[in-house]
């Protein structure tokens, strides 16, 4: 027996805005929208130098946030 589908239909709006993106070859890449752009409409709560938190617009569970860091690579 195979596993049951998760059913997130809250998930579409997210998957539609991937698609209309990549009909207008934008990148698709929701943390770069929100480092470009910290604010409140990106869910970002704190942006600094070594990255972002955020909160997760379609979460599994409620108060589910994002962790995202910026790498420097050194040579």
């Amino acid at each position: 027996m195979g596993q049951p589908n998760l059913w997130a239909p809250w998930r579409m709006q997210y998957i539609r805005e991937l698609e209309d993106k990549a009909r207008q070859d934008e990148p698709a890449c929701f943390l770069c929208d929100a480092a470009a752009a910290p604010d409140r409409e990106h869910l970002v709560l704190l942006s600094d130098d070594r990255g972002l938190i955020l909160l997760n617009k379609f979460p599994y569970i409620n108060g589910h946030l994002l962790y995202a860091f910026r790498l420097t690579l050194v040579r």
